[in-house]
């Protein structure tokens, strides 16, 4: 037999024999595992997320933004409450020590935040609107006070946030809506 035709009939032989048996891969699999999970407050998470300002509440298992509560100073002195009509009002400024809030890293990798910055519009009704609306009447904002777009925390490291709010001649008078902070593996 003349070795190029054997080589050729083994091939064939082989490549007939593995796809009449098949290659071991498969296309679904099912197994049953134990998942043990702890939920804890935002300030014991992994992610945890603290108050720095009279604005930011964590009494309860999630932090919590009221820009409508009365403020005190140090003193305890009241200052005012709300947000007036037509106006933009910046709480915090993203330095270390004027943040509304600070998202630290308490896990055992690098992160990385996302989004660096949300902004939602809405209309007087209170409903969500997009940015090209016409009938935007309350802006809200929120932006990490990094220089990073999306800054890269360490296990340890800290992101301070702060809150813009724009309000129109008729924003609504009440509104709650929720905002979403990721922290990626990087």
């Amino acid at each position: 037999m003349n070795r190029r035709k054997f080589i050729i009939g083994a091939s064939t032989v082989a490549t007939g024999s593995a796809a009449a048996v098949g290659t071991g891969a498969f296309s679904s699999a099912s197994a049953d595992r134990s998942v043990s999970v702890e939920v804890a407050d935002d300030a014991s998470a992994y992610l945890a997320i603290e108050s720095d300002s009279q604005y930011a509440d964590e009494s309860g298992d999630a932090l919590e933004l009221d820009f409508g509560a009365l403020v005190e100073d140090e003193d305890g002195n009241e200052l005012g409450s709300n947000v007036g009509e037509n106006s933009t009002i910046v709480f915090g400024s993203g330095a270390a020590d004027r943040n509304v809030f600070t998202v630290q890293n308490q896990g055992t990798k690098n992160v990385e935040l996302t989004p660096g910055q949300q902004v939602k519009y809405f209309d007087s009704g209170g409903n969500e609107v997009g940015e090209e609306s016409d009938d935007i009447e309350l802006l809200i904002n929120i932006v990490i006070g990094s220089a990073a777009a999306t800054p890269k925390l360490e296990p340890g490291d800290t992101a301070g946030y702060f809150v813009q709010v724009s309000t129109g001649d008729s924003p609504p008078s009440q509104l709650e809506t929720a905002f979403e902070i990721n922290a990626n593996k990087v």
